[in-house]
């Protein structure tokens, strides 16, 4: 049975279940693209409210125009890091996990014919989806210094590399912003 429609400007990679706010009533968790943000994303939904459609208040192009924007309990956009700006054309969340009452949401990058690369960067996050920490996967390093070492990639891996990354953005009902929030329409429930 149909119970309601989210719609995404993206594909949809993963799905997980998680109790994020106490209710007793597990949400679902939604991770891939954001065409119109050209970014990865995740999207916490209330399974007794499953409508509306992602947030796209910056691109018109990518809006549902039959649907509600924001209606999410959390909305995230994650920043992309330096080897997906170079051979990937969108971000994306490819996989999500539980750990230990948090939810860790992991990007990967493409490479040629499809085939993904490991790698990628761990995003920690609590069930207030706030960033518990970042880390690049076990591939991350050699990928990153093999691309700078061909020229595509201008800095040899640091940590700096990491720390630099933009921070998370969140949907807060109006606007995009980068304290972790929650989606206001929520907040009083």
């Amino acid at each position: 049975q149909v119970r309601g429609e989210f719609v995404n400007s993206g594909w949809i990679e993963c799905a997980l279940f998680a109790e994020l706010d106490g209710d007793k009533q597990e949400e679902i968790l939604i991770a891939g693209y954001n065409n119109g943000y050209k970014q990865g994303m995740l999207a916490a939904l209330r399974l007794d409210a499953l409508q509306g459609c992602s947030p796209q208040p910056d691109n018109p192009d990518y809006r549902c125009l039959d649907r509600t924007p924001g209606q999410a309990l959390y909305y995230l956009l994650f920043p992309r890091d330096p080897i997906d700006q170079a051979i990937e054309p969108v971000g994306c969340i490819r996989s999500l996990h539980h750990k230990l009452n948090s939810i860790v949401a992991i990007s990967s990058t493409g490479g040629p014919d499809g085939i993904l690369l490991p790698g990628g960067i761990y995003y920690t996050l609590d069930y207030r989806m706030q960033l518990q920490s970042r880390e690049p996967g076990g591939t991350y390093q050699p990928l990153h210094d093999r691309l700078w070492q061909q020229g595509i990639l201008e800095v040899p891996f640091s940590q700096k590399v990491i720390d630099s990354l933009e921070p998370i953005r969140y949907w807060d009902g109006e606007r995009f912003v980068t304290t972790p929030t929650k989606n206001r329409q929520w907040v009083n429930r």
